[in-house]
């Protein structure tokens, strides 16, 4: 058996009636936890990081490997889903918005980026869009710590 790279499986679903998902990692043993990476996130006091109820680890070393879980808060929609609004994609309502999104994720960055924290797997699928209409970036898997 030959293991190569990382793997997320996310599950959406309702917990204590407020969206959540659920994600479910399976990553090299050496690399960071998902957990720990979002609790230095917090502590670096980036802007409106995602909420995390709850995550372990299910498996420590499997052929070298680890799985684990995290539940937090669902942060809504991709922002391609809003860009792709209307055939006129100049004058679309959805690509003015996007626009507005894509200003507020790189702010968002620049905050992470300012407090230390490099997200280094920024693409249009880890910009969010939520119900309040505010974009959020996720996945953080693969950031880097430096001391700003």
């Amino acid at each position: 058996m030959h293991l190569v790279g990382h793997c997320t499986h996310v599950l959406e679903l309702l917990y204590n009636e407020k969206p959540t998902i659920i994600q479910i990692i399976w990553t090299p043993k050496d690399k960071i936890t998902k957990g720990a990476v979002y609790a230095i996130i917090r502590e670096s006091k980036v802007l409106d990081i995602l909420l995390d109820y709850d995550g372990d680890i299910l498996r420590e070393n499997v052929f070298g490997y680890r799985l684990e879980y995290l539940v937090m808060e669902d942060r809504g929609n991709p922002i391609v889903d809003f860009a792709k609004t209307g055939y006129d994609r100049e004058h679309s309502p959805g690509a003015k918005l996007a626009s507005s999104h894509v200003s507020q994720a790189f702010a968002y960055l620049a905050s992470a980026y300012t407090a230390g924290v490099l997200h280094r797997d920024i693409s249009s699928g880890n910009i969010a869009v939520d119900k309040l209409n505010n974009a959020r970036i996720i996945d953080w898997g693969f950031i880097n710590v430096f001391k700003a």
